[in-house]
């Protein structure tokens, strides 16, 4: 049940999301200047990490991210939950800045910030469920 559990909240909070037309802006912002990908701010590689949500309650998963530096792709998936797909990932100073949609694309989704070193990575999400985030590469 833990295993499933940040998932089946990014899920159940999909359906009071505002949509997706209401959250374009009807001037797009300009593209915020990239700051260089360092061996300390590469995200790339598969990782499984630990979720902890704000009550306290644990959740395990597996976060992947590909790509050269400035077109990152990747998803994050909770153990027996649905893989839900990165909608953008950037490295701002030596930070790096992950943000999901739930399904159906709508809502503010959960944007992670989390820095990595060596083959570990730890930092928290916020949005629409907060919480801490540890993982650890393996691949």
């Amino acid at each position: 049940m833990r295993r499933a559990l940040l998932s089946a909240i990014l899920i159940s909070t999909a359906a009071g999301f505002r949509s997706a037309a209401a959250q374009t802006p009807s001037r797009p912002a300009p593209p915020a200047a990239a700051s260089p990908v360092t061996a300390a701010t590469d995200p790339t590689g598969i990782y499984d990490f630990e979720a902890t949500i704000g009550t306290g309650q644990k959740a395990e998963g597996r976060l992947v991210i590909r790509g050269p530096a400035g077109r990152y792709e990747g998803t994050l998936a909770v153990d027996g939950g649905e893989i839900l797909t990165l909608t953008s990932i950037a490295v701002e100073k030596d930070t790096v800045l992950l943000k999901i949609t739930p399904p159906g694309g709508s809502g503010d989704g959960i944007t992670f910030r989390i820095k990595f070193d060596g083959g570990f990575f730890a930092g928290k999400f916020e949005g629409d469920q907060g919480g801490q985030i540890s993982g650890k590469k393996v691949r």
